[in-house]
């Protein structure tokens, strides 16, 4: 499945360039012209990344992109602006986490870098992810194999019973043996 970038711009003639400089590379691109359309396209749509103007009419793209973060934190978001301010840059980037914050003109080869790398940490992000889940099941999967084995060469040593005080009870063959007696017993076992 090709990788999805939304683009917002309520310039049309950006979207397109935008478009045109990525026209080689294997994205399903979707141009809209305001935020609010993004977010509509949001509901239908499983978007990798989003690049925003920041300067649009009714939604700005701080706005949108802070609404994006909250919604679907696994989109990369990049800010995309004609008005770099310093601190929308700042506040962009630290409290609505965007991935890059870049100023019009831009440059058709660090844009379609920028890109890339955006969707390889996407993806390097969703792989680690997936990873961590096989791991989860695989350590689960391993601790109940550990305690059949115990169960099977040691009849009951699995179960645990606690009194309704909280107290563990022992079993009444262990009570009942010498405590000498059990750690000889134990010794035995261990050699």
């Amino acid at each position: 499945m090709p990788t999805k970038v939304l683009f917002v711009d309520d310039d049309p003639l950006i979207t397109d360039t935008l478009k045109r400089v990525l026209e080689k590379e294997q994205y399903y691109i979707i141009c809209v012209t305001s935020g609010e359309e993004a977010l509509a396209v949001l509901e239908t749509e499983q978007i990798d990344v989003v690049v925003s103007d920041d300067r649009m009419p009714n939604m700005t793209g701080t706005e949108l992109l802070r609404i994006i973060k909250e919604r679907s934190p696994a989109t990369i978001r990049i800010m995309l602006t004609g008005h770099p301010e310093l601190d929308t840059a700042i506040r962009a980037i630290n409290e609505d986490e965007v991935y890059r914050f870049m100023t019009k003109p831009v440059d058709a080869v660090d844009f379609a870098v920028t890109l890339r790398l955006a969707v390889e940490r996407k993806q390097l992000a969703e792989q680690t992810m997936r990873l961590l889940q096989r791991y989860r099941e695989k350590s689960h999967e391993l601790e109940l194999l550990k305690k059949e084995a115990l169960e099977k060469e040691y009849p009951g040593i699995t179960k645990v019973d606690v009194d309704s005080g909280g107290q563990f009870t022992i079993d009444e063959d262990i009570a009942a043996m010498d405590y000498k007696e059990l750690i000889e017993e134990i010794g035995k076992e261990l050699d």
